[in-house]
């Protein structure tokens, strides 16, 4: 308003305040120039003492934005981690003047730590994704082999069996060939003995 810029024309002509226009925004600014404002200007005090952290926020927040500004608005010259999450609780509770561009950089900020966490949810889901499909493949291979394993079991044990019944019809037929071989030695002993009594029969018949 008019009557806020005379009392500033007035300040500024008697060098207690300074009014410039900040480099990169354009727009008007004051400062102090002389301590003798803030000793004899108790009110100007006060406030500036119960705002100081406030104040110095302001400051890093300015050379923070003016570098991001310079730098091409480059992302790795966003605020981050802690220093992020101070500013977001600052600029929701300060009762200065946030201009446009300290705004849009914590702003800008804000977007991408939420785009790096959302790239990072991404990541943490192909990588689940990923351990899933590996775990199933790796059930698939233990039921494929553990089938593979009983399927050699259950082959070797019928081997085995047949081994053991062709040894058993071996062993069986060899006893069978020896019994037939005794009973026709037998029947052979027999017959010599019939025919040895025919013989002495016959012989003595032919004395008598």
């Amino acid at each position: 308003t008019e009557a806020v810029q005379h009392v500033l024309d007035v300040f500024v002509a008697h060098c207690l305040l300074t009014i410039d226009r900040d480099p990169i925004t354009r727009q008007q600014r004051v400062g102090v120039a002389h301590d003798i404002l803030l000793q004899e200007w108790s009110l100007l005090r006060s406030w500036i003492d119960a705002n100081r952290a406030g104040l110095q926020t302001k400051r890093q927040v300015y050379r923070a934005s003016a570098e991001w500004q310079n730098m091409g608005r480059d992302v790795q010259y966003l605020a981050s981690g802690m220093v992020l999450a101070q500013l977001e609780q600052w600029i929701s509770s300060t009762d200065l003047l946030v201009t446009s561009f300290e705004y849009d950089y914590i702003e800008q900020s804000i977007s991408e730590r939420e785009r790096l966490e959302a790239e990072a949810r991404r990541q943490q889901a192909d990588e689940d994704a990923r351990n899933a499909h590996t775990r199933r493949r790796l059930r698939q291979l233990l039921m494929i082999t553990t089938g593979a394993a009983t399927l050699a079991i259950v082959v070797m044990g019928l081997a085995l069996m047949q081994s053991v019944r062709a040894t058993q019809y071996q062993q069986d037929a060899q006893s069978r060939e020896r019994i037939a071989l005794t009973q026709g030695a037998v029947v052979d002993t027999d017959a010599q003995q019939i025919q040895s009594r025919a013989l002495v029969t016959s012989s003595r018949l032919a004395l008598a």
